[in-house]
């Protein structure tokens, strides 16, 4: 058997995914493979958007680490400590296109 901690993923249900979908595979597959395959099975079809988005969260915030245990994407607030470790504008361009893909997903 096979068996994760959540906290060891940060409860990230995207890293959650990836490791459990890899775990008898005998050879590591590209992520940018592995994401537009999940991203299809959790929109339910190809949008180019939506694929366009994740690229962009994927070099950003799912893969930006300030420290071991605290990931950007679940930090708490702070106005007066605040690092960003990547240009949070793309953060802008992934939700134009996330807006953008909307329309096709609407009834999801």
């Amino acid at each position: 058997g096979v068996g994760l901690a959540m906290e060891a993923t940060s409860g990230n249900a995207v890293v959650f995914d990836l490791l459990l979908d890899h775990v008898w595979d005998p050879e590591p597959e590209a992520l940018s493979t592995w994401l537009q395959r999940y991203l299809r099975n959790r929109y339910g079809s190809r949008n180019k958007h939506t694929e366009d988005a994740w690229d962009i969260l994927s070099v950003t915030v799912y893969a930006r680490y300030d420290d071991f245990n605290n990931p950007s994407i679940i930090r708490r607030p702070d106005l007066h400590n605040s690092v960003i470790n990547y240009p949070y504008g793309e953060l802008i361009v992934a939700l134009s296109h996330f807006l953008e893909a909307s329309p096709q997903f609407k009834d999801i």
